[in-house]
């Protein structure tokens, strides 16, 4: 019998694997087009013009990086609860422990350091914040990849893989 918590685990990890492939996406995507330049402005931006440059772009980034980012997380603490059988939990651990250090540097980082760090610091400490966040991404993608192959992978191939080379009569194809 079907109930609502399988219908709703049945699509769980498809989701949450396509959103963690989107948000690696997305922070790649992030860093070609706009962080590369950090390192360049913090040479001969003053520190209010850097952090105003920073809030600037910040707010065109949560709809494409914050947003999908909490939803992750909330799928993440979701899945320890509706993880189909067929997948360890060794990953989902990994996985968990990757959001935790992501969300602990993205606090890290927007704590107010002004007062504390020179200016050359603060920038540094940005982009190793943000080189964090894609490091945890690219350990995070290939781990959701991998549940998915657990939970999906044995029914992609119903057949033997033997059998894919014979045609009609059980005759081989190639001769």
């Amino acid at each position: 019998m079907r109930t609502a918590s399988t219908s709703f685990s049945r699509w769980l990890l498809p989701v949450y694997v396509l959103l963690a492939l989107y948000c690696l996406a997305a922070a790649a995507t992030t860093e070609w087009q706009e962080y590369r330049s950090w390192a360049d402005m913090g040479s001969y931006l003053s520190l209010t013009d850097f952090a105003a440059w920073n809030m600037a772009s910040s707010q065109q980034a949560v709809l494409l990086l914050t947003v999908p980012s909490v939803v992750l997380t909330a799928l993440v603490l979701a899945l320890f609860r509706y993880l189909p059988v067929s997948v360890p939990r060794g990953p989902l651990w990994v996985v968990l422990a990757c959001h935790i250090v992501v969300w602990a540097a993205f606090i890290l980082a927007r704590v107010p350091l002004a007062a504390v760090v020179s200016q050359s610091e603060l920038v540094n400490l940005l982009l190793q914040s943000d080189w964090m966040r894609k490091l945890t991404l690219l350990i995070e993608a290939p781990m959701a990849v991998y549940m998915a192959y657990r939970a999906y992978g044995a029914n992609l191939w119903h057949a033997q893989p033997a059998s894919l080379l014979r045609t009609r009569g059980n005759t081989p194809a190639m001769s």
